[in-house]
């Protein structure tokens, strides 16, 4: 049976997935290090911190597409722009970016490509 966090396990995952050292984690919950060190060997705790963990990604995320409009905006305008190299860096911009999307599209499909060939094998 897995062993159940108590409430200092729990702040400690949550300190550390927040980018506290273990040090000041310690301090702040009131423990050892070596408290902390033991809480990082439980697999209840190391649960708790990857699904904090993916909980954080998920939110830069969200924040990441949020801005993505806005962000847009501003190389589009700066196309315009009546500084030269300001029109030049944000032209670079857009053609890097095409280039990189085109190159995951290509490798996205040719991943699907050899996953169906390896799932016609199975």
């Amino acid at each position: 049976m897995e062993k159940e966090l108590n409430y200092k396990a729990e702040k400690v995952a949550h300190y550390l997935v927040g980018g506290l050292t273990i040090q000041k984690t310690a301090d702040l919950v009131g423990i050892t290090t070596m408290t902390v060190y033991r809480y990082m060997k439980i697999p209840a705790f190391q649960t708790l911190v990857r699904e904090l963990r993916r909980i954080t990604l998920e939110h830069s995320i969200n924040e990441l597409q949020r801005l993505n409009s806005k962000a847009i905006s501003t190389i589009e305008a700066l196309l315009d722009s009546p500084n030269p190299a300001a029109r030049c860096r944000a032209a670079n911009i857009v053609l890097s970016k095409n280039h990189e999307f085109l190159d995951y599209y290509d490798y996205d499909t040719r991943l699907k490509i050899i996953e169906s060939k390896f799932n016609e094998n199975k």
